[in-house]
């Protein structure tokens, strides 16, 4: 996992307890419904499929952030926190299937695919963690009716908002978002590299093996 992608998936998981958290039924509802379970994952997806996968739920992402840029009013835990936490969710499903389709996939397209997943999803995860409007967001939220772990959570994503440099100039904001895509540019080509790497050894007998570990 790229490291952009390893600290969106940190937060993430954060974000995702809201779903067990006295909210609305529409949080729940996310988490239980089969579509997110690990399970259902087709593995049988064209190249063209796994892309099509990608702009769905980046689309998805995109406009649940812009829905909830758009609140007027108070912040709530329902008119705020949950679509974000749904919002989340979407990216995860991106992030956690590129990882794997990338890595592990037989068809060169596919992982083709997958790999351009990664890329797309974390610019998507720089760009918010360097938004301020959405720091601001978090920040606003009313928390009266929160339990503990919510509270948590947006404690913990605030510090990570900062430490993201969301508080900096733009000129600063920038020039993270360029640092962090050649991070994951380099990353994906470290795994790339791995996952296609062909060379072997051949022995002529187990004798030849003695001294290994048994694993090996």
């Amino acid at each position: 996992m790229n490291l952009s992608i390893g600290r969106f998936v940190g937060a993430g998981a954060a974000l995702l307890a809201l779903g067990g958290c006295a909210v609305d039924e529409r949080s729940t509802t996310m988490t239980t419904n089969p579509q997110w379970a690990m399970e259902n994952i087709p593995l049988n997806r064209n190249a063209a499929q796994f892309s099509n996968f990608t702009d769905e739920h980046l689309a998805w992402a995109d406009t649940l952030l812009k829905q909830t840029l758009a609140v007027t009013g108070p912040r709530t835990l329902d008119n705020t926190l949950v679509p974000l936490n749904e919002m989340w969710m979407h990216l995860d499903m991106v992030a956690s299937q590129s990882e794997l389709f990338s890595q592990a996939h037989p068809d060169e397209a596919v992982r083709s695919a997958a790999e351009d997943g990664s890329k797309r999803v974390s610019e998507f995860v720089t760009a918010l963690w360097l938004n301020p409007d959405l720091y601001k967001a978090y920040t606003d939220v009313d928390l009266k009716r929160a339990d503990a772990a919510t509270k948590f959570m947006v404690e913990k994503a605030v510090r990570d908002f900062r430490r993201e440099g969301v508080d900096r100039e733009p000129a600063v904001r920038e020039r993270i978002k360029q640092i962090n895509k050649e991070i994951v540019d380099i990353g994906l080509t470290f795994k790339r590299n791995i996952s296609e790497d062909t060379r072997f050894i051949e022995v002529e007998s187990p004798s030849d093996l003695a001294g290994l570990p048994q694993d090996y």
